[in-house]
């Protein structure tokens, strides 16, 4: 994880307070996620809270198809229409990846990439406290040789 942007604004920081560089010091020295690679988020929306966790390449009708069918129904036909367009007109040198995941009040989300693992981070929805969890679908593609041939998918 590259830190040395992080490094400098941690420094600017010490001057303003003990709690803010707290704060930083959290999201500048945390190993659990790697930085964003190079995947595009094309494709984000809220899904049925009945929903179950699912990750999987769908680079391929038939890997869409079983994705779709892992959400036992949690997207609308709109969705699941708009998902498919995304992916089959992606460029032809691109890999698909779809997770449903849970989060809450989230707005986006990243993949993060190392050659173990390929998952999703959710962006926004710091700072809230949510009594049951909301689900996520998000939809990333990236050149097919930036995906790890060890890493596991979610």
């Amino acid at each position: 994880m590259n830190r040395g942007g992080h490094r400098k604004i941690l420094v600017a920081a010490i001057t303003v307070g003990l709690l803010v560089v707290a704060a930083l010091v959290a999201v500048c020295c945390s190993t659990d996620d790697d930085p964003p690679g190079p995947a595009t988020l094309a494709y984000f929306v809220k899904t049925d809270e009945l929903s179950i966790a699912s990750a999987m390449e769908v680079s391929r009708p038939e890997q869409l198809d079983a994705f779709f069918a892992s959400l036992h129904g949690g997207l609308s036909d709109g969705d699941e229409h708009l998902i498919r367009s995304v992916v089959e007109n992606r460029p032809s040198n691109h890999r698909a990846f779809a997770f449903n995941v849970p989060g809450c009040q989230n707005t986006g989300a990243y993949l993060s990439i190392s050659d173990e693992r390929m998952h999703p981070v959710l962006t926004g929805g710091e700072n809230v406290a949510c009594a049951r969890a909301v689900w996520y679908l998000a939809v990333f593609t990236l050149p097919a040789e930036a995906v790890p041939p060890t890493a596991k998918i979610g």
